[in-house]
């Protein structure tokens, strides 16, 4: 249940996980989503930041959102009914700006990417992260398979990639005359529709 889950994800503690280990006041930071595409973090004990959203990702169950800005560590919030999304911990380990990021879609699992060519798979039960997978180009995108099996990256080199996470490794690559701005698999993970320029979709 989800109350196992947030006692495993303490186990991050260590580089790659920073939880909050006490249930912070209403004002403490507090997180704003912004009309223009910024996030700002108000917190009594730091200066207030406002930032780039690069990406935002949604769990399945809708308690916690992923969030990108323009630095190498993705933030996870915790939504609270009666006082809205709180700061809960962090994902750290690349070297450069995460620029796309997606849950699984069944699983607690956080797939991100970043300008460093790197994409890592975070197991929030478990507190680990399984996988560093070396992709080709800057990836500006993510789509996990309804399985959770493949993981689907268009990059800045106008180039979509599929990555097998069961054997941690790029099994194909397909490149496109534009640079590709949307993927989305079919329910059924048989089709994966990537679409670039106007005239320019591939399934």
């Amino acid at each position: 249940g989800r109350g196992k889950w947030c006692a495993a994800m303490a186990a991050f503690g260590w580089g790659d996980w920073e939880p909050t280990v006490h249930e912070p006041p209403a004002e403490d930071a507090t997180v704003s989503a912004l009309a223009d595409a910024s996030v700002q973090f108000v917190n009594p004990m730091n200066d207030d930041s406002k930032r780039k959203i690069h990406r935002l990702s949604w769990d399945s169950e809708r308690a916690y959102l992923a969030v990108a800005l323009e630095d190498p560590t993705a933030r996870l919030l915790r939504l609270h009914p009666s006082s809205g999304l709180k700061r809960y911990g962090q994902l750290k380990g690349h070297e450069a700006p995460i620029e796309a990021l997606a849950w699984h879609p069944t699983d607690q699992v956080v797939v991100t990417a970043g300008k460093d060519h790197r994409l890592f798979v975070f197991d929030l039960r478990s507190g680990r992260r399984v996988a560093v997978v070396a992709v080709p180009g800057r990836t500006i995108n993510i789509a996990v398979d309804p399985s959770g099996t493949y993981y689907a990256i268009g990059n800045r080199a106008d180039e979509v990639s599929i990555i097998d996470s069961r054997r941690g490794a790029v099994v194909s690559t397909t490149q496109f005359p534009s640079e590709v701005n949307q993927l989305a698999w079919r329910p059924d993970g048989r089709l994966l529709p990537a679409f670039g320029e106007p005239q320019d979709c591939r399934r």
